[in-house]
């Protein structure tokens, strides 16, 4: 007999009985923590403090994906969809120095001694 005969997992997974019936109304984020401190901080505001809340804010710690090419950029959004999750373009492709790059220095010039 193989282990693949008798050992079987979910692809999905799925709390255990005994967890929901002792945890009811147990809500769920796949983020690792930064979302639900977010949304913990939003209901802390509400009803009245609910209208400056940032939910794309630079300032957090999320992880995010730098497309160069078209190339990447597709291979990204189908990985995305794939798995469902909402695909958002913060910035678009393609980047541009600034005008002061490489024609203005951040030193002082020497003048010699």
């Amino acid at each position: 007999m193989r282990a693949n005969e008798f050992i079987t997992e979910d692809l999905v997974g799925k709390p255990l009985e005994a967890h929901t019936a002792v945890s009811p109304g147990v809500v769920f984020t796949m983020d690792g923590g930064v979302d639900l401190y977010r949304a913990a901080l939003l209901m802390a505001g509400l009803p009245n403090q609910a209208d400056n809340i940032d939910p794309y804010s630079f300032v957090t710690n999320k992880p995010f994906i730098v497309t160069y090419t078209e190339e990447e950029r597709k291979m990204v959004k189908d990985a995305f969809t794939k798995l469902k999750i909402p695909f958002k373009e913060i910035a678009p492709q393609g980047s541009k120095e600034p005008e002061q790059i490489n024609t203005v220095s951040p030193f002082k010039s020497f003048g010699g001694y």
